[in-house]
């Protein structure tokens, strides 16, 4: 179970500035429409990648029906652990360590060797990226643009004939969970299995 106690005061994957100087926009008339157009991107990306990239301070409670040598955190990276509480019992600094960048959490015993976890660990925990991956903004950035041009057509559409000349939209565009391939292409390393 997690519970976030701490929330990013956004979930912005880029800005409207950066979205403007992709799109070649200098006005600010746009400015409204831009900034929903990024929420809703980022959040599309949060949920085609299953994962949360800002940071935020989160609880995450653990029941173990057996020992285990690693706790596998639900966010990652890590950036700081506040408070592990095993079994009732507050551990120390020097009775745990992290491998951040996966969540790999690992208990210590007395001598510094590994330990098991048992019952119930509760740990208290920040974690996101400090700066958002590049790609990741990339992508954001690009599917703002995506929508940002999708506004002035009709997304039913799929061809328009003029003429002679039969002109297919959005081919070949989708890719899973029907945002663009160039998007996803750039998310695909930060893309974590679906739980559940």
């Amino acid at each position: 179970m997690l519970t976030v106690t701490t929330p990013a005061a956004s979930q912005d994957l880029t800005d409207v500035d950066a979205v403007k100087a992709a799109l070649g926009i200098s006005g600010t008339d746009d400015d409204d429409w831009l900034a929903v157009l990024v929420r809703q991107a980022s959040g599309a990306i949060a949920r085609f990648c299953n994962r949360t990239f800002v940071t935020e301070t989160v609880t995450e409670t653990f029941r173990l029906s057996r020992p285990a040598f690693e706790l596998s955190l639900a966010r990652f990276p890590v950036v700081d652990v506040t408070s592990i509480v095993a079994d009732g019992e507050t551990l120390d600094d020097a009775d745990f360590e992290v491998d951040a960048d996966p969540g790999i959490l690992r208990r210590l015993d007395g001598n510094d060797e590994l330990a098991t976890w048992c019952g119930k660990v509760t740990v208290t925990y920040s974690a996101g990226f400090a700066t958002i991956p590049s790609d990741v903004a990339a992508a954001a950035i690009a599917l703002v643009r995506f929508l940002y041009h999708r506004r002035s057509t009709d997304p039913w559409t799929r061809s328009v004939v003029a003429g002679n000349i039969n002109l297919a939209l959005n081919a070949d565009l989708s890719g899973p969970d029907g945002l663009p391939r160039e998007v996803t292409s750039l998310l695909d390393p930060f893309r974590l299995p679906a739980v559940g």
